[in-house]
Order: C-alpha cells, then sequence, then structure tokens
C-alpha cells in the first residue's frame, strides 16, 4: 500500500514534469534533470535485478558513493515515483528499497544506454590506452 506522503510527493514531482512540459520544455530535458545527477542511474540498474535491496546493499553495489548522496537520490527516486521504501518491521528494523512499475521501465533504456556505451565508449577506451612494452 502507498502512503499519503509518497502520493503527495509524486504527485508534486509530476506536476514539475507536466509545467515544464507545458512550457515547450524537451522531454529529454525533464527526465535528464532527474537521471542525469550523479548515482542515479547507477543505483536504478544496481536495483533493477528485481530484489529489494538495503542502504548498506545500494552502498556496497555502487562502490564509492558517499552515505549523503545515496541517501539524497533514493529520496529523489522515491520523491518522484521510481523507488519505494518499505520499513520492515523485524528484529533488527531495517528499510529496503525496490523499483516501482515508473522505475522499472528504465530498464530497456539503461540497457541501450550500456550497449551504446558498450560499442562506442568502453571499445574506444581500450583502444587508446597505450600498450606496455613488456607486455
Amino acid at each position: 500500500m502507498i502512503d499519503s506522503d509518497f502520493q503527495l510527493n509524486r504527485v508534486v514531482a509530476l506536476d514539475r514534469a507536466t509545467a515544464a512540459l507545458q512550457q515547450d520544455t524537451c522531454p529529454v530535458e525533464v527526465a535528464a534533470q532527474i537521471l542525469g545527477q550523479k548515482w542515479t542511474l547507477q543505483i536504478v540498474y544496481s536495483l533493477l535485478r528485481g530484489e529489494a535491496k538495503r542502504f548498506c546493499e545500494l552502498q556496497d553495489a555502487l562502490g564509492g558513493v558517499n552515505p549523503s548522496t545515496l541517501s539524497s537520490r533514493l529520496k529523489m527516486l522515491e520523491e518522484v515515483g521510481m523507488v519505494q521504501r518499505l520499513q520492515i518491521s523485524a528484529i533488527p528494523p531495517h528499510v529496503e528499497y525496490n523499483l516501482t512499475e515508473m522505475g522499472s521501465q528504465l530498464g530497456d533504456v539503461i540497457d541501450e544506454i550500456a550497449r551504446w556505451s558498450t560499442q562506442w565508449l568502453c571499445r574506444a577506451a581500450t583502444l587508446d590506452r597505450p600498450v606496455r612494452e613488456d607486455a
């Protein structure tokens, strides 16, 4: 069940996106305002495997993300409706994150970004590396 705060935050975020679109703002620009923030795509990519993850599991999977940055990105993704935050009443209590339907729909987009990056960037980075003489 989605709580009222989550629903309200999602409405506010979607209202902002709608307002931006009504001002003839490019839809890519609206998406880039969210997805272009550092670590955001990596967070979504990490959650795409389907199982909910705890904060520390996400932090380990991302390797190198500052905890406050991870926290703010998760909160932003929750506010726009891409991530759901679940409070688990276990001992000890903890929080888990997973993608909503909206967030899961980014899977195909991220797969295409990965394919493009592999074809054009990863290959180029490998080719640009100097070859060691002793290799």
